[in-house]
């Protein structure tokens, strides 16, 4: 009798882990799927925060760039003082390097702009007879930041009917994808 018993309790565990596996294996990839769509939303968030902080990085950079261009119409000029255009000069630097910090470190070739655009600022705050050729050298080094920053900000905008890139444009050289990017960009207004 109890082997009887015991036959039955185990062809009926058998059937229920016949119908049991296939259900297993259903939330198992159920499960896989909602991980790998978090794991998307997450990676489209950071990806959206990194492009906020890149254009807020790039308006600092802009106000910067009017900073040094007023400077340079101010430097020289009988009547101006020294003194202010130094302190000018030191909120400039300390505005960059804040910028520096808020770059995530892929963008090379915009923190080099920024690192030398700094050093050409130490050095006319340095210079004893102030040298304008270092404000115009931060200058230029700033407008290819703000190119860098620019050319960023439109290769992250919604592109090929609203996907977002994934890569970076520095992971290339990205001057030469200056021209394919305002191509797509145009051809992107016409879909």
């Amino acid at each position: 009798m109890w082997t009887e018993f015991w036959t039955i309790v185990s062809n009926i565990a058998s059937m229920w882990s016949i119908i049991a596996l296939p259900i297993a294996i259903w939330q198992i990839f159920d499960l896989k799927t909602k991980v790998e769509a978090t794991e998307e939303g997450i990676k489209t968030i950071l990806e959206i925060k990194e492009h906020d902080k890149l254009n807020e990085t790039r308006k600092l950079v802009e106000s910067q760039y009017t900073e040094i261009c007023g400077l340079l119409s101010l430097a020289g000029k009988s009547g101006k003082n020294n003194q202010n255009i130094v302190k000018t000069c030191q909120k400039i630097n300390e505005c960059i390097s804040n910028c520096m910090v808020s770059i995530p470190p892929q963008y090379e070739e915009i923190m080099d702009s920024l690192k030398n655009a700094m050093e050409n600022v130490e050095e006319y705050i340095s210079s004893t007879p102030y040298d304008n050729t270092h404000l115009k050298d931060a200058r230029d080094y700033l407008n290819n930041a703000m190119q860098g920053l620019k050319l960023e900000d439109l290769y992250c905008c919604r592109l090929d009917r609203g996907q977002r890139c994934s890569e970076s444009t520095y992971n290339v050289e990205w001057r030469k994808k200056v021209g394919i990017i305002i191509w797509r960009c145009t051809w992107a207004k016409f879909m």
